[in-house]
């Protein structure tokens, strides 16, 4: 059994992370080539995890990676968001704020009269 441990900058930017990704998928290749009929796995630690998951995207390593073990990674995604609903709970809070300073001033205005 080989270990080879992989380094990168560890920087907490999108940018290093997609960079060292790219390095990531280099890196495998050639250890695949160097050794073709060994199992591959990745054990990742924080963004590392992030990273394999970047390299991951390619499909042909993606078949030939054994597995991948990621500790304590701060996993990075993305939600689609319905603008539509998002906008109508906007509309609903400045309706209700709106109410809310009417009824609030009620009082005001009509002890003044």
């Amino acid at each position: 059994m080989a270990i080879h441990r992989f380094t990168w900058s560890g920087a907490n930017r999108n940018i290093e992370r997609t960079t060292a990704a790219s390095e990531l998928c280099t890196f495998l290749r050639k250890s695949m080539m160097t050794h073709p009929n060994a199992a591959h796995s990745i054990v990742a630690h924080s963004h590392g995890g992030n990273l394999a998951l970047y390299a991951l995207r390619d499909a042909t390593l993606r078949n030939k990676l054994g597995r991948v073990i990621c500790m304590n990674s701060p996993f990075i995604s993305t939600t689609r968001r319905d603008a539509e609903q998002i906008f109508l709970s906007f509309g609903i809070l400045f309706a209700l704020f709106s109410v809310s300073n009417v009824v609030w001033m009620l009082p005001t205005r009509m002890e003044s009269a």
